[in-house]
């Protein structure tokens, strides 16, 4: 799978948590305020506010993870292992490879990039 891909699977489940938080939100809210204008003395309400406090909280820990473990924790311990097992190989990391430019490299490379852009369109 590539970043791009996994990017967005992460963005469109960020999407449906806020969405549910929401959606939740209100529903809590219209449950308060029927309880307090029709029944005042007794407090039902904090049966479904706490039934849907604890389907957030299940939703934010799938969505974002437990105690920072969620997001790309996986993906970062997959670079971590991969890293650990080229030094034991005794290959090179990709930092160690970077060849550095001098500045009038670096100018050329930047004005291949920007061949179709135009001055005017810089702010």
């Amino acid at each position: 799978m590539t970043p791009e891909e996994i990017a967005e699977k992460r963005v469109k489940k960020q999407k449906k948590f806020y969405d549910k938080l929401g959606g939740n939100l209100t529903a809590i809210a219209v449950v308060f305020i029927v309880n307090y204008l029709f029944t005042p003395g007794l407090w039902w309400s904090l049966i479904p506010i706490a039934v849907l406090g604890i389907d957030l909280v299940v939703s934010y820990i799938k969505t974002f993870g437990f105690l920072n473990r969620g997001g790309d924790w996986e993906y970062r311990a997959y670079q971590k292992e991969l890293r650990r097992l080229k030094r034991l190989s005794g290959e090179k990391e990709k930092e160690d490879e970077i060849d550095e430019l001098d500045l009038d490299e670096l100018r050329e490379k930047t004005k291949e990039k920007r061949k179709d852009w135009d001055e005017r369109d810089l702010v």
